[in-house]
């Protein structure tokens, strides 16, 4: 079953929908959930495999899905889970390329850390390869500052980068 938990957008029953951007919370399944991602992490990520979210659903602790739509089609994401009481981990997201340029995962990222920050969150974190300067900039442009660096199990350079949402009393 598809619920949403919010929506934002300017739409209404006369809008036609064409080039109409909204922006919502998911709150279905996983399954569901994985339904949705799974074509736009295939068109975004290479060499990407279903088995690569879906075996990893079932052990993942408050996850949260923000979609983009456009004319009806899911056109970006952003998604991720509770790493520590209040730590969350933004683990995937995109935007497909016929809709770039147009501050879609700016805005998704704006609107997850505010629901971040109202679920009670202090902190979030996320990794990069880091020949992904869009994604690395986009981070740095929110907030967020480097945190760590690695290389992966594909001998890939990895850059974590962390982001206080609330500070210290």
């Amino acid at each position: 079953m598809l619920r949403i938990l919010a929506c934002f957008g300017t739409l209404s029953q006369e809008d036609d929908m064409s080039d109409a951007l909204h922006y919502q919370r998911f709150a279905g399944s996983l399954d569901d959930a994985a339904s949705i991602m799974l074509p736009l992490c295939r068109g975004m990520f290479t060499g990407f495999t279903d088995d690569y979210l879906r075996s990893r659903l079932d052990f993942i602790d408050d996850p949260r899905l923000w979609l983009a739509w456009r004319d009806g089609v899911a056109v970006g994401f952003k998604f991720g889970y509770r790493r520590e009481p209040d730590l969350f981990y933004s683990w995937l997201g995109g935007v497909d390329a016929s809709a770039r340029k147009l501050g879609i995962a700016s805005e998704l990222m704006r609107l997850q850390h505010a629901d971040l920050v109202d679920a009670g969150y202090r902190f979030v974190t996320t990794r990069t390869r880091a020949v992904n300067n869009p994604m690395l900039i986009l981070n740095l442009k929110h907030g967020f500052q480097i945190a760590g660096y690695e290389v992966d199990q594909d001998q890939k350079a990895v850059v974590w980068q962390r982001k206080t949402l609330v500070p210290s009393a």
